[in-house]
């Protein structure tokens, strides 16, 4: 209503004179009176993908030999410039958290002259910090049992018990510090890392429950925090060799691929599956069970051999069973260390029945790295050697192969 009479008193004072709509005239010498422009918002950049750390070009490639109950192992570093093998370096393993006849050895190296173990220290724990060539070691105390040593550039990260923390090769004081403590995880421990660029997942791998991390690297390789999860059971298994692959959807989108071994009342094998990843979440239904059903969604591919005949029901190569020692992915392809069947080479977009191409390597494919897009694969058998590959298209070729004074068991990543 009162719009109404304000139009209506704006057209009798028109009609009688008393005001005029029109605006009065303008003086030629007047200034002109200019809109002060707009403020532009910047274009939204997008948030780019491995902007913390990056790890620097491989140098040396590390090598484990090293037997169930054995007190000591035996390690020896391939330099890459010349493949010159390194003299032997002898240290103790520990024993293992559930067997008391095993021992393990708890060792990670970043590609460069940098490595650490896990030893034990009295009735305490200890981080070892080494440098290939060099005699010098730096013990550093840590709160609870080792299981796990990943190095990322002048950073050694360490699962320890139910905590995952981080020692820096650069401060002047050497001390821990810790990045995330389960409550949840007491009796276990984080066992096993998985890194993509600035993206670490840790995992708690053995006996359900099991969990796993999800961690963004700074730059100098120190470990924040970011996500945690509750990891799919395993009927009697667990799981082994992580592999992270990014996304190109996020920083923290992706997919987790690991081996499920599993031993049940009808018989024996494992699992590979890949779990997916999506904004840091473990986007995996809650009922999820790896070896409880064939599945598409995650993906399971499964390699069986029945209890009673002994002869392998499901392969994805070959006709004898075999353990997956080592995983590995290049490109849009997995690669897995299958002993005697060689190298297993499966897409990434694998279901039940995807059948492996099985590569030769010369003798036992006992461990497989992916570094700088180089494939290499350590050999065991009549001839110890260390093979690098290169990728094409869907398989590797062989491009240079050097022999090993002794036979070794797994390539330290």
């Amino acid at each position: 209503m009162q719009d109404k009479l304000a139009r209506v008193s704006v057209v009798l004072a028109s009609s009688l004179g008393c005001t005029s709509t029109e605006p009065p005239p303008v003086p030629a010498n007047a200034p002109v009176a200019v809109e002060a422009p707009k403020p532009v918002e910047p274009p939204k950049r997008p948030v780019p993908v491995g902007a913390g750390f990056v790890a620097s070009a491989r140098t040396h490639v590390l090598l484990v030999s090293h037997e169930a109950s054995a007190a000591k192992a035996q390690v020896r570093a391939v330099a890459l410039d010349g493949m010159v093998v390194g003299d032997e370096v002898v240290h103790p393993a520990i024993e293992h958290s559930q067997w008391s006849d095993r021992r393990v050895v708890v060792a990670g190296h970043g590609g460069g002259k940098d490595w650490a173990t896990g030893e034990a220290d009295g009735e305490g724990w200890r981080v070892v910090l080494r440098q290939i060539g060099e005699a010098e070691t730096q013990p550093v105390v840590v709160p609870h049992r080792p299981a796990a040593i990943h190095v990322a550039g002048s950073t050694v990260i360490v699962g320890a018990g139910p905590t995952v923390g981080s020692i820096s090769l650069l401060s002047p004081k050497l001390g821990w510090s810790v990045a995330r403590e389960r409550a949840d995880m007491q009796y276990k421990a984080f066992d096993s890392f998985a890194r993509a660029g600035d993206w670490l997942v840790a995992v708690d791998d053995q006996v359900v429950p099991m969990y796993a991390d999800s961690f963004a690297l700074e730059i100098g390789g120190r470990p924040i925090h970011r996500a945690g999860w509750d990891l799919p059971g395993v009927i009697n298994g667990h799981y082994v060799h992580p592999v992270l692959v990014r996304g190109d959807t996020g920083d923290r989108d992706g997919t987790l691929f690991v081996v499920a071994p599993y031993g049940v009342m009808d018989g024996h094998g494992h699992d590979l599956v890949a779990l997916p990843i999506r904004g840091d979440e473990l986007a995996v239904p809650a009922d999820f069970t790896v070896n409880a059903t064939e599945s598409t969604s995650p993906p399971v591919l499964e390699e069986h051999v029945p209890r009673g005949t002994r002869r392998p029901l499901k392969l994805t190569a070959g006709t004898e069973f075999t353990e997956w020692t080592g995983l590995a992915v290049i490109g849009d392809h997995l690669l897995a260390a299958a002993g005697a069947r060689g190298l297993l080479i499966v897409p990434v977009t694998f279901g039940p029945q995807t059948k492996a191409i099985a590569l030769d390597v010369g003798g036992d494919c006992r461990d497989v790295l992916v570094a700088d897009d180089r494939i290499w694969v350590l050999v065991g058998g009549e001839a110890d050697a260390l093979v690098e590959y290169a990728w094409s298209g869907t398989t590797a070729v062989e491009r240079h192969r050097t022999p090993l004074p002794s036979s070794f068991t797994t390539i330290v990543d």
